[in-house]
């Protein structure tokens, strides 16, 4: 890759987050992020022009900060070094806050195995009663090879303050599934929850299967809803309508939480 390449990504990546269009710039993320390490003389430079230039606060932020987290994204200890540079030399102190932020995820907090070619990166806080990784493997042998295929990676985190069960991420092909498990098994809702979130997987695979896009679009949740009864409906037959159900009500608590905080930051808002 060429640095008129890599300055040609970096053009489009820039154009991309000042026009607030996510999908490009996910998409030239992706792309600049596969170019690795050759690319990160010049983030870093980029970086510092843009931190250092005449720009309103709004975009010099937003720049800035998007650059960072590619250069995060491909090394986290490059990044820990320049924020902790552009601190030092009296950057905006929401430029600051933002950057810290970014540094504050790391995959040292994630244990990193593979199946059936899939990076998984569980977080090492969650201490399961059961395997998450036998658990994983059981269920990728549901799901046809061809339909993981080009899933780059699955982050198993905790529930924290996630708002859904899972979620699927086009263009970057990763997907979140949310670990929420009492810390007992003999819990009687130990397995309940364990095939709440099996279906919850194979409903993000779904996703994937279809190339869904971005949103909480009803035709493309139907058709990742039917592939998910589909994988259920083999491994747990008398189950299947169960989960169904569960994982209704669960979606629907997730949505309307979602809209209430949509509606309330609309009506907040100055």
């Amino acid at each position: 890759m060429s640095e008129e390449e890599i300055k040609f990504g970096l053009r489009k990546l820039i154009r991309a987050i000042t026009l607030n269009n996510s999908k490009n710039q996910m998409r030239w993320h992706k792309a600049l992020y596969k170019i690795g390490r050759p690319a990160l003389p010049k983030i870093y430079s980029t970086i510092e022009s843009y931190q250092s230039s005449n720009l309103d606060r709004r975009t010099k932020l937003l720049c800035v900060s998007g650059l960072m987290q590619l250069l995060h994204d491909i090394d986290e200890n490059e990044a820990e070094i320049l924020t902790e540079q552009l601190i030092q030399s009296g950057c905006d102190s929401i430029i600051s806050n933002r950057l810290k932020s970014i540094n504050v995820f790391t995959l040292n907090n994630f244990v990193r195995y593979q199946i059936n070619g899939v990076t998984i990166f569980e977080e090492k806080k969650l201490s399961p009663a059961y395997s998450i990784r036998l658990l994983l493997q059981k269920w990728f042998e549901n799901v046809p090879d061809e339909d993981v295929k080009e899933v780059d990676r699955i982050y198993i985190v905790k529930l924290d303050n996630q708002e859904y069960a899972g979620n699927y991420m086009p263009i970057f092909f990763s997907i979140n599934l949310v670990w929420s498990t009492p810390s007992s098994r003999y819990n009687p809702l130990f397995w309940l929850l364990i095939l709440f979130i099996e279906q919850t997987f194979y409903h993000e695979v779904g996703h994937h299967v279809h190339r869904h896009t971005f949103g909480q679009d009803p035709e493309q949740e139907k058709e990742a809803n039917r592939y998910s009864s589909m994988l259920i409906a083999a491994r747990h037959p008398l189950l299947g309508s169960i989960i169904g159900i569960i994982s209704k009500f669960f979606r629907k608590a997730a949505i309307k939480k979602s809209l209430k905080k949509i509606n309330h930051d609309t009506t907040t808002s100055p």
